[in-house]
Parts: structure tokens; sequence; C-alpha cells
């Protein structure tokens, strides 16, 4: 970091290491986390003059039962609102029937995460509070993000992703990050759903694309016609890049987590 450290975004990070009865037991209450989590970003309150927000992984949730959970404010007075917001959400809950409750009340977890927006460029508004959020069935391809950066090439990354074929819903930098991210998730399906199929893969680790080798010496057009023609799944004939590309193929993964989900599963039923 060259610069030195003024009047930058504060971030709180935590994760109890004990089972949550454990802290009941000990403090009398569920919500020890919450309450640390709430004196950590006071510390920092200078830092949230434009707005504050949080978020809580219930990381033991019973499947059908949220287990992610976020609150954001605007405003000097953000860190008390959102607090506030969070404290009548978990009386609504205890004040339900035992038997409509779910296993946790909402915004008790084992990690959190909590930021204070200090912008000195960029958008403002609620939408842009951080912690930002990509949601996915899967618990562990769900991000949640929080940061003090700005890209100084955003135009220039988004410019390259519609390139690529994305349709970002939005070109603020914290977006595009998540959704890279993300996208490194579908890279992790792709490679591994490549790998199982006995091919030889290549990429996806550090970048978005997987590159494979073509089975039985098939040219990349030869296997090009094929993967679209009996599984309409397209991806990039790799003769495509130039002659040392003949006998690979390039996909991308840049779909959405169910497009890649679906078009894995179609290349495990392909019979080559």
């Amino acid at each position: 970091m060259s610069d030195p450290i003024k009047h930058e975004c504060g971030i709180v990070l935590m994760r109890l290491l004990k089972p949550l009865e454990y802290y009941k037991t000990k403090y009398g209450t569920s919500s020890f986390g919450l309450n640390n989590l709430y004196l950590l970003m006071e510390k920092q309150h200078n830092r949230g003059q434009e707005g504050a927000g949080i978020a809580c992984v219930n990381l033991n949730a019973t499947a059908g039962e949220e287990y992610i959970f976020r609150e954001r404010a605007l405003g000097n007075s953000a860190i008390t609102d959102v607090f506030n917001s969070v404290g009548r959400q978990i009386d609504t809950y205890e004040k339900l029937p035992t038997s409509e409750r779910c296993t946790n009340a909402p915004f008790i977890g084992e990690l959190y995460i909590g930021h204070l927006r200090y912008s000195t460029i960029g958008r403002s508004g609620i939408s842009y509070a951080h912690p930002f959020l990509r949601r996915n069935n899967w618990k562990s391809k769900n991000l949640c993000l929080a940061g003090n950066f700005n890209l100084a090439n955003v135009d220039e990354i988004f410019d390259h992703i519609v390139a690529e074929g994305q349709h970002p819903r939005h070109n603020a930098d914290t977006f595009i990050i998540l959704e890279q991210l993300g996208g490194m998730n579908n890279a992790e399906i792709i490679r591994k759903g490549v790998e199982a199929k006995g091919l030889s893969a290549f990429g996806g680790i550090n970048a978005p694309y997987i590159w494979l080798k073509t089975p039985d010496g098939i040219s990349s057009w030869q296997f090009f016609d094929r993967l679209l023609t009996e599984m309409n799944v397209v991806g990039t004939p790799g003769v495509g890049f130039g002659p040392h590309g003949e006998g690979y193929f390039r996909l991308t993964a840049f779909g959405s987590p169910a497009q890649t989900e679906e078009a894995m599963q179609r290349i495990a039923d392909w019979k080559l």
C-alpha cells in the first residue's frame, strides 16, 4: 500500500470458533458475536460517514432455512440504524411460537462481516453500500464481499467482459468484482466436469477459461460440431487461436451458475 491511511472505509471480519451454544451458556446470550461486531464497528464510526452494512452467516443452518443475513443503511447514523433493524428482526423471531421458529434467529451465526462506507469516489445510494451478496443454492458458491478499493480501469474491464458475452447489471467496480469472482466458481465446476469426463483440462484456476484436449485425435472443429449438434453446448475451437491450438477446445465460465451446471451435466451424459 503506497498511500498513508486517512479516511478509507472501515471493515470488520469476525469468526466465532466455538458452537453458538457455548457463547449462550458462557455469556448468557446468543448475540455474543453480534454485540462484539457492533463494538468493533463503533470503534471505526468516523469511517462510516456515508453508510454501513453487516452480513452474518450461520454455518450450521438446517436445509430450507435462511443462513445468510444482510442489513445496510445510509447516513452518519447508519451503524445505529443497522443494529436497531437487526434487533427488531430478532425480537420478532423471539415472539414467534416455538413451532414456527427456524433453528436459529436471524443474524445469529458464526461468521460476521461489517463495513463502514466513506466513499471518496464512485456512486452513492443503498445499492452501492457493502456488503454485496451473490446467492446460490449451493452453500459453498455464495459470495459476500466488502472492501476498500476503487478499480482504476473499471471501464476497460467492463468493455472486456461485455465483449466476452457478459451482461453486467451495473458498471460499478464492486459489482464487477463480485461477478468475476462468481465466474471463478463456474470455472471450478467446468474444470471438475471436464476431468470427470476423463478429458485433460488446463486453466480455470486463475482465469475464467478452461482448455481441454480433444479425445482420440478429433480436430477442434469436429469436436465443436459434435458438442453443438449432439449436446447443444458451445465453445471455441482451439485452432481459431492459431495452428498450435489444433486438438484443443476452450470453454468459458461467463454463463450463469444454472447454465454452467446444465452444460456440464450434458457433457457428463455425452457419449463421446
